[in-house]
């Protein structure tokens, strides 16, 4: 077993869909091991174990409480646990391991529920922190719904690990803006060298993630200027108008938080208004900026939110015109409409990938032209029409295999 990381040894081909269960060759020299001796001696491997579910590391993960009850209860049928989840042991000291979740967040949660009193678990040894939340986000895609505020939590904390963040302090989004913008660093006081270095890191985490490095410099400017609870609230294919839980999706997400960025109370109370109101990104995105034209009136604000389409001018209208293309929205929602015109209602496109796709497919426009009217560089418009179009395939990937399943 050489000692590289189990990131790196993934094939090309499962970047971006780690399976449930992770193929491994164990190495029979270490067979003979207990994990204490493996983490004392830093030995680098993988082994499928049995640990109990006491020892497993849950934090505050996100999960579906449904698909943990139906984890849990297919599980305590006649086959039990079919696929081991993968976990990181690491020695918490006098020689007690605990196991930190890689995948399988809701088989864990499903075996408390069921008492269970030992796991199958491929168990990761010789693992850092920054691979542990690499290979979350590698594993990210088993429920796609909770999957932006996972990956934007995993992707952070594993920037965290860096000397970037430690010694320089600077954030995810300036870290991947160096690319996007082809910058030389000096706004962020890098010298020439630093940059490069940086702009490396930047490529190469991209491509370990499986996500543009526009994709991902997007959403970490909306998730680093939104309060942490309305992340955790998003939903990727929920919120909006058919929401019923207080969930939004990161469209609605993006429209209320930049005009009211670092503005985390403000942020909540609109976005209750926007939830309640069953409003689209057009009109959160109106309403957030008449709060933050009264940020200085609290009175005011409260008479905003209270009845924002009276108080708000436009809001109205706008209001007005989605009542008005109602019909036109069921037409959309048709499977045949929504194959042929996809990035017309994909959910998971951001707002710059979807405006961008329509120029491009909707008005005919060349890639240049495109960017020049959104006023974005041709190398980022790029970046955007290849993300989007990589989503919808990914999304169409996994319909298809869950279908033959």
């Amino acid at each position: 077993m050489t000692h590289e990381s189990l990131a790196q040894r993934i094939p090309d081909s499962k970047v971006g869909r780690l399976p449930a269960f992770v193929p491994i060759v164990e190495d029979p020299k270490y067979s003979h091991l207990t994990p204490q001796e493996l983490l004392r001696l830093e030995i680098i491997t993988e082994r499928m174990e049995e640990i109990p579910p006491s020892a497993i590391v849950l934090e505050e993960g996100l999960v579906d409480e449904q698909h943990v009850v139906n984890l849990a209860q297919s599980m305590r049928e006649k086959r039990g646990q079919i696929s081991p989840i993968t976990v990181r042991a690491r020695d918490i000291g006098g020689g007690i391991i605990h196991y930190d979740v890689i995948d399988g967040y809701h088989r864990s949660y499903g075996f408390l529920r069921n008492g269970q009193e030992y796991a199958k678990a491929v168990v990761i040894y010789g693992c850092s922190d920054e691979e542990l939340y690499d290979l979350r986000v590698l594993a990210a895609n088993s429920v796609r719904s909770l999957r932006f505020a996972r990956v934007a939590n995993w992707m952070q904390l594993s920037f965290r690990q860096t000397e970037w963040f430690i010694k320089k302090g600077l954030s995810l989004s300036s870290a991947f803006s160096l690319v996007v913008m082809d910058s030389p660093g000096t706004r962020l006081n890098l010298t020439s060298e630093e940059a490069i270095k940086l702009k490396e890191w930047v490529k190469a985490k991209a491509a370990l993630w499986n996500q543009p490095v526009a994709s991902i410099w997007d959403t970490m400017r909306i998730v680093e200027a939104a309060a942490p609870d309305l992340v955790q609230r998003v939903r990727v294919g929920g919120g909006g108008a058919k929401s019923k839980t207080g969930e939004l999706n990161p469209t609605l997400l993006k429209a209320i938080v930049y005009p009211l960025a670092g503005e985390y109370d403000l942020q909540r109370k609109v976005a209750q208004t926007v939830l309640e109101n069953q409003m689209g990104k057009d009109e959160a995105y109106v309403l957030a900026q008449a709060v933050s034209q009264k940020n200085d009136d609290p009175e005011r604000i409260k008479l905003i939110l209270r009845n924002p389409y009276k108080m708000v001018p436009g809001l109205d209208r706008l209001e007005q015109h989605s009542v008005g293309y109602r019909a036109q929205r069921l037409k959309e929602q048709s499977p045949r409409y929504v194959k042929i015109f996809w990035w017309r209602t994909f959910p998971e496109l951001t707002s710059q990938e979807h405006d961008l796709l329509c120029c491009v497919f909707d008005d005919g426009l060349l890639l240049e032209k495109a960017a020049n009217k959104l006023k974005i560089s041709k190398t980022l418009a790029f970046e955007l029409v290849q993300s989007g179009i990589l989503k919808y395939s990914e999304f169409i990937r996994q319909k298809h295999t869950s279908k033959r399943q």
